[in-house]
């Protein structure tokens, strides 16, 4: 193993071997034992994080000779909620622990002729996930207001409606849906819009990790 490999798993004498193991990798890791003999050797990581991002390799040594394979793992954490309220002439939109990096972006109905002013910043935890924070202000009481906090796969959007009142809370009631066309139903409320729904990324067939400059 090189120097920019980091060790995952290993599986021989018909049994793991993880005294080599790298410390973050250790209770998150194993193989399909029974799937084994019939020479399904993925690897199942779980609890994944931002970090695990990155090239697998996979190693096999059988009768047959020596394989390897390579996987790139890419993390998301979709938009999971939107919070928005309304405080006199200002409307905050924010959402948390999203990755990659999301973007945020403001509309109305009917259409503004005007552009909206709003101040959006960015920040970035410690576990690599994202907080988005915007603020919009000077809004015309007469237009609905929203919010859409989106990555590639998938994005939430939540709404402002005419004559809400300062320090409003959002309400959890679902909106209704029909066809591509969306109903508000509260004053601040959150309507779904997912794309690719499936976000599966605990599976990958790999033993090793190909370290990029900057990951450790």
């Amino acid at each position: 193993m090189s120097a920019r490999e980091t060790f995952v798993h290993s599986f021989y004498n018909n049994q793991a071997q993880l005294r080599h193991q790298v410390h973050w990798f250790r209770g998150r890791t194993s193989l399909f034992t029974d799937q084994i003999p019939r020479r399904n050797a993925s690897l199942l990581l779980t609890a994944v994080k931002i970090q695990d991002e990155g090239r697998y390799m996979c190693r096999t040594s059988t009768s047959e000779g020596n394989k390897r394979a390579f996987v790139d793992l890419k993390v998301e954490a979709p938009v999971s909620d939107i919070r928005i309220h309304q405080d006199g002439n200002r409307i905050t939109c924010s959402s948390e622990g999203i990755y990659p990096q999301p973007e945020l972006t403001w509309s109305t109905e009917p259409p503004s002729n005007t552009a909206l002013q709003n101040r959006t910043t960015v920040h970035q935890t410690e576990e690599k996930l994202y907080n988005i924070t915007s603020c919009l202000t000077d809004h015309d009481p007469n237009l609905t207001y929203y919010c859409t906090v989106k990555t590639q796969t998938n994005q939430k959007t939540g709404l402002v409606k005419p004559g809400c009142t300062a320090n409003s809370t959002k309400t959890p009631n679902k909106p209704e849906i029909h066809g591509n066309s969306l109903k508000p139903v509260d004053c601040l409320d959150e309507l779904d819009s997912a794309v690719n729904a499936e976000n599966n990324l605990d599976t990958v067939t790999s033993v090793t990790r190909l370290l990029s400059p900057g990951l450790s």
